[in-house]
């Protein structure tokens, strides 16, 4: 789907894919239901769910209590008080509220593993669902709370939302209130009744690591490319030595993330009489440089490692999207005189994911290391082959130049550091033993959150200075032209923000640059040039894009 027109999307519980929720993620509206077939599944499951109720089945969570309570009984009366007491003791988080975006994808991500029927829940506790995400109500789910194992106080926050408890609270447009107001406004019922075991298949499951993991990686594909834009910009500011992009050298290492990077920055570079050795002589270089430091001769082999944990992590997500994510499960066997089965085990947790999240901030906060490090380069005039000090743009001591944008990067690395410590190995038991082990994914995910956002800010300040430094030589460079993307990325820059010539107040400038960032139109442009095979990327020679298509 590329425009932002209505979305539409059936859920079955095994064929959702992490396209379909990028997708979700773009739309401004969106219609998503219940397939029919689902619908039978997921009925036939609470029936023999009320079967076992009614025998008085030993199950936990229904006709059992919940954690270290696990084998106090449950008569059929306590039932039903029983799902709405479970919400309101389960919803302890405090502190701001998750994305409006990370909690839409867990509205949907439930709807999807409930649809499985193994659930055990009505059909209609998952079309409730589905209304208030198609209502465009947002229910408002704190951040702090949730160890990683099922996700219980955020969930707990979404289902009294769902039922219209007083307690929640959600945001519908401009408006934010109680549960039941919003829901009314939004032309919804402003309560809902759970039957058995429906409390607990809301909020076992970890469903909002998985949210947030499967928006972090949308985000993520995005700002990578910028990432690998960034460096080819700085190639063309620092006139680097493109014979490290040669592909028989990434082909002989095999690292499909390395090959990706090389040939995009290769597809970037096309044309570029900057990168050559005569445009190296331009500013007085009259011998071979041999080789480019490491920030630039090994970016691909970096930023590609950045392509491999998040290629493994989405690929695991492909999994989870359409995962049985929650502690009881109820599974069809014929050969079992009920036809059903019902299980106790660890579906819930999110250890798996939290892994994932921490390996994902770690080489993000290494990939935003090398930006500043490249950055560092463009203003020392040890390390940048001729560029003005600090890239000054008029006279030099009268003016400081961006040298305090550069040293923000390097504030911004400290923070990114400490944040990327990982959180997963910090394991704390929980509930008189009964729950020994938790994953700490929220802490995981609420580092890679901040993260991202540091780091979206380190590559807005890389491209600002390449593009300054451009700009400061272009006249000694002349004749010679950038490269078909380079000169396409330098142009989408400038349409933001000027060069600085003399001192200005940068802070207006860092803003602009970091709403470039953090919006489409950059990642799109990149992702032109970033060809699926590699007879694209030799099509592009010194044309714009019209040129190289036609």
């Amino acid at each position: 789907m590329t425009d932002r027109s209505l979305f539409r999307l059936t859920l079955d519980g095994s064929s959702l894919t992490l396209d379909d929720l990028y997708a979700f993620l773009a739309a401004e509206a969106w219609r998503i239901d219940l397939a029919p077939e689902a619908v039978d599944d997921v009925r036939a499951a609470n029936d023999q769910v009320k079967r076992w109720l009614h025998e008085g089945k030993p199950i936990y969570g229904l006709t059992r209590g919940l954690g270290p309570l696990k084998d106090r009984c449950l008569s059929p009366e306590e039932e039903v008080d029983f799902q709405r007491r479970v919400l309101e003791s389960h919803a302890t988080g405090i502190g701001d509220p998750f994305r409006d975006e990370i909690v839409r994808l867990a509205m949907l991500l439930r709807a999807n593993a409930a649809s499985q029927g193994r659930f055990g829940v009505r059909p209609e506790l998952i079309e409730r669902n589905l209304a208030v995400l198609n209502a465009g109500v947002v229910p408002l789910i704190p951040w702090e709370g949730s160890l990683g194992s099922g996700d219980l106080q955020p969930m707990a926050a979404l289902g009294l939302v769902l039922t219209g408890n007083p307690h929640g609270i959600a945001k519908y447009g401009d408006d934010e209130g109680p549960a039941p107001l919003i829901l009314a406004m939004a032309g919804l019922e402003p309560t809902f009744e759970l039957d058995v075991e429906e409390a607990l298949s809301i909020i076992s499951g970890s469903t909002m690591l998985a949210a947030g993991t499967v928006w972090s990686l949308d985000r993520l594909a995005r700002l990578g490319r910028i990432c690998d834009a960034a460096f080819a910009l700085t190639m063309e500011a620092l006139r680097g030595e493109t014979g490290a992009l040669d592909p028989r050298i990434h082909d002989a290492r095999g690292i499909r993330g390395q090959i990706e990077v090389a040939r995009l920055a290769r597809a970037m570079l096309a044309g570029s009489g900057w990168t050559t050795d005569e445009g190296r002589a331009r500013l007085g270089e009259d011998h071979p440089r041999v080789q480019d430091a490491v920030s630039l001769r090994s970016t691909p082999h970096i930023h590609g490692s950045f392509r491999e944990v998040h290629r493994f992590t989405s690929e695991a997500m492909a999994r989870e999207i359409n995962a049985s994510t929650m502690n009881p499960l109820i599974f069809r066997n014929d050969e079992h005189p009920e036809g059903f089965e019902v299980l106790m085990g660890g579906n819930y947790d999110g250890s798996h994911m939290a892994h994932l999240l921490d390996m994902l901030n770690v080489v993000l906060t290494d990939v935003a290391g090398l930006c500043e490090t490249r950055s560092a380069r463009m203003i020392s005039p040890r390390a940048s082959y001729g560029l003005p000090p600090n890239l000054v743009g008029g006279n030099a001591g009268l003016n400081s130049g961006m040298v305090q944008v550069q040293s923000l990067q390097l504030s911004i690395i400290g923070q990114m550091r400490q944040q990327a410590a990982p959180a997963s190995v910090h394991s704390l038991s929980g509930k008189d033993m009964q729950e020994d082990h938790n994953s700490m994914g929220n802490s995981s995910l609420y580092d890679l959150q901040v993260n991202i956002e540091l780091a979206e800010q380190v590559v807005a300040i890389e491209l600002m200075l390449a593009a300054q430094a451009i700009d400061l030589i272009r006249e000694t460079m002349h004749p010679y032209e950038l490269g078909a993307g380079t000169r396409e990325l330098h142009a989408a820059i400038r349409r933001r923000i000027d060069p600085v010539e003399d001192d200005r107040f940068l802070r207006d400038d860092l803003e602009a640059m970091l709403e470039l960032v953090r919006g489409r139109e950059l990642s799109d442009l990149v992702a032109w040039f970033a060809p699926e095979a590699p007879e694209r990327a030799a099509r592009l020679t010194t044309g714009t894009r019209a040129t190289a298509e036609s």
